[in-house]
């Protein structure tokens, strides 16, 4: 492998493994959290730990980090963990879900819209931005860290990820099958 090569795959690649996304993760959500909760008004520093919790939690969804890249660090190992690796790169959230949190989202836009409270209102939009976010991309950073997904059925995923194939249906997802004879579920692969 040439040089090139090598520095392509270095900044390409994920570098970051399951869990060092889920720490990742982690830290962002309590900065976020410190910054909501502990902060009466997010002004001075509290405003430079919701900044620096930006990069946490990117890193995380995408599962690389520019400073690993940089410094030729990878915890990142080829097929540990795959099914929980799968959960950061696959659509997890389902098409009720989908329309029940981008209802919720425009039901707190719409409640922004009549307050004149600017503390409750911003929390207000802190909610619905998320819940709009995920309801489009199908894909909640959530259910990725729990390793959870709302889809009832193939047609489900297929209706939020149009373009997967067969081999990435099989590959990412689990569903539950009705054997004949039976009322009960078994997982099939």
């Amino acid at each position: 492998m040439s040089k090139l090569d090598a520095t392509q795959q270095r900044f390409m690649d994920p570098n970051l493994s399951f869990t060092d996304r889920q720490i990742r993760f982690v830290i962002g959500a309590i900065m976020i959290g410190s910054v909501l909760f502990v902060a009466s008004a997010p002004m001075g520093m509290w405003s430079l730990v919701a900044l620096a919790s930006i990069p946490f939690i990117a890193s995380a969804i995408i599962g690389w980090d520019p400073l690993y890249a940089i410094a030729g660090k990878s915890t990142y190992m080829q097929g540990e963990e795959d099914i929980q690796q799968r959960c950061w790169t696959c659509a997890n959230i389902g098409t009720i879900d989908r329309a029940v949190r981008f209802g919720i989202g425009l039901m707190l836009i719409a409640s922004l819209l009549t307050m004149n409270a600017m503390q409750v209102g911003m929390a207000i939009t802190l909610l619905s931005i998320p819940l709009i976010v995920t309801a489009i991309t199908a894909w909640d950073p959530i259910y990725a860290a729990l390793g959870i997904n709302s889809f009832s059925s193939r047609g489900d995923v297929q209706a939020a990820e149009s373009d997967a194939s067969e081999k990435t249906l099989v590959a990412c997802y689990i569903f539950p099958q009705r054997r004949f004879g039976s009322a009960s579920c078994s997982q099939a692969a």
